[in-house]
């Protein structure tokens, strides 16, 4: 399976959260700039074959 999706990500104290185009494919999930920018290579990745998922309740919300 493979697919996109627009997230935010934490890049640095200066910038701070910053929109990032998001790739999930091949149990692996790569981030990039933006989708024009996927051609520079991924700024990052995390290979999701062994994670674990723990859903936690939001500090001073009755949701996840």
């Amino acid at each position: 399976r493979k697919g996109i999706l627009y997230s935010t990500i934490w890049t640095n104290y200066i910038h701070g959260w910053q929109d990032r185009w998001v790739v999930l494919k091949n149990n692996t999930l790569s981030y990039y700039k933006s989708e024009d920018e996927r051609e520079f290579g991924c700024r990052g990745s995390l290979c999701l074959s062994k994670a674990v998922i723990t859903v936690t309740m939001d500090a001073g919300t009755d949701h996840p």
